[in-house]
């Protein structure tokens, strides 16, 4: 091992032996560094190469290179070209955070397939410096200031104690070959600016500002795990998990002192940012069912709590057909159907039915039209509840009960013909009950829900 680095020897982060990873090289200095730095010690790598298509020619070039390289050098390659600007608009983000996305997911997927144990990126000391001013300027907390970890699950990043002057030393040393990425040089890019102009600035200013920032990283990480005990302490009289999502004690919260801040650690993962602090201010004021949204997930006010839980997909048209039975029992389990059921016929047997669990509709066989059919309810839908005899509103009985939103989109409806004959796991309907003169049952139970 040279002498001459010994420093970039000691600070490289390697993954245990035996391990295959996956390297993601642009062709770049930095991801040439990487990749020389670790074939020299023999891992078991294979390369993979995007193709953004945002350069022209010098995309096509850089993944020539890069695949001439592994070539030559006997290492599996993977290509992939991207459509990112398509991406980019389609999902309403930036071109950085399209390429990110792509690039990440493609890795994945590579890692999956071929049973790499890490997938490693050239991301290097200087990089860590540029991520924590760039959230500063953005608008960050502690978690912000902490740059991205050396290893992350599968994701590690070999360089990431080691400077972009030590990575330029080792490169000339080696003579490692690399491709110049010319959107580097312009100052369009935030990024781009902070290293060109505002770095050298500060480095005027104090020319130990890079040393200083690199022994603050391991500081606030260590400051920020003490936070995050307290802030789960904190969050466990808050926060409850139930059937209907994560529950969010509102006459709990607002008793403590930082509430806002609680608040917004626990939802940011859940792509809730502060500009939505306003709106869910006022969705504590609103009533019950009023809900606001991120990219993936919904808070819905109910009661005394808000309500955290996934955006649904948009529920397709569902209708599954139940025919009398040929037996006296059968189950009914169907791909459709969120839950199982039992379904019996009953003779001459009337004498203490119906069972009262809202598990077991127990009705009168005769005045059933088949084939029945089960569906998600819909707004408009209305029955007879049980013990009522009058139309009501499926949607006023369900008020009633004082459901949450979420519990309420997945409640379905056993129909005979256009008639409502149950509310699975609520109420039958009075028009289908049990009376002196039923001679047949359909006794149908709720295995699980």
């Amino acid at each position: 091992m040279d002498e001459n680095f010994s420093d970039f020897n000691s600070k490289l982060i390697l993954p245990e032996p035996g391990k295959k990873v996956l390297l993601a090289v642009s062709g770049g200095l930095d991801s040439m560094v990487m990749w020389h730095a670790l074939t020299k010690r023999g891992l078991d790598c294979a390369i993979a190469h995007c193709n953004f298509r945002l350069r022209g020619k010098d995309s096509v070039e850089d993944a020539h290179f890069v695949e001439q390289k592994a070539s030559a050098e006997g290492v599996p390659f993977y290509l992939r070209e991207f459509r990112t600007r398509q991406y980019a608009q389609r999902h309403r983000i930036s071109i950085q955070m399209a390429a990110r996305e792509l690039r990440y997911i493609w890795f994945e997927k590579l890692a999956v397939v071929h049973g790499f144990d890490h997938i490693a990126t050239g991301h290097h000391a200087d990089d860590q410096i540029e991520t924590i001013l760039v959230n500063l300027i953005r608008g960050t907390g502690i978690k912000g200031l902490q740059g991205f970890a050396e290893k992350q699950g599968r994701l590690i990043r070999p360089l990431a104690l080691i400077s972009r002057s030590q990575i330029e030393s080792y490169a000339r040393h080696y003579r490692i070959p690399f491709r110049e990425d010319i959107s580097n040089e312009e100052n369009y890019y935030l990024r781009n600016r902070i290293r060109k102009l505002l770095l050298p600035l500060f480095e005027e200013i104090y020319p130990g500002f890079r040393k200083v920032l690199y022994n603050n990283i391991k500081r606030f990480r260590d400051e920020a795990a003490l936070l995050e005990c307290f802030l789960a302490q904190e969050l466990s009289d808050i926060v409850s998990d139930g059937e209907a999502g994560v529950r969010i004690n509102l006459d709990r919260l607002a008793a403590k002192e930082h509430a806002d801040y609680l608040l917004l650690n626990y939802l940011e993962p859940f792509g809730f940012r502060r500009e939505h602090l306003p709106d869910i201010e006022r969705l504590r004021a609103l009533q019950s069912g009023k809900q606001i949204f991120s990219a993936t997930h919904r808070i819905i006010r109910d009661r005394d709590a808000l309500l955290l839980a996934p955006i649904p997909l948009p529920l397709k048209e569902q209708k599954v057909q139940l025919n009398l039975p040929a037996r006296q029992s059968r189950l009914v389990r169907k791909k459709a159907l969120p839950f199982v059921l039992r379904l019996e016929i009953i003779e001459n047997e009337v004498e203490g039915l119906p069972d009262p669990s809202p598990q077991v509709a127990s009705l009168d066989l005769e005045k059933l039209e088949f084939p029945l059919s089960l569906r998600p309810w819909h707004e408009g839908d209305a029955f007879k509840p049980f013990g009522l005899n009058r139309r009501k509103k499926l949607s006023d009985f369900l008020i009633d009960l004082k459901l949450p939103l979420t519990v309420k989109e997945k409640i379905w409806v056993l129909c005979s013909g256009e008639k409502i004959a149950w509310v699975v796991g609520y109420r039958i309907d009075h028009t289908f009950r049990i009376t002196k003169g039923t001679k047949r049952i359909l006794k149908i139970s709720l295995l699980n829900i």
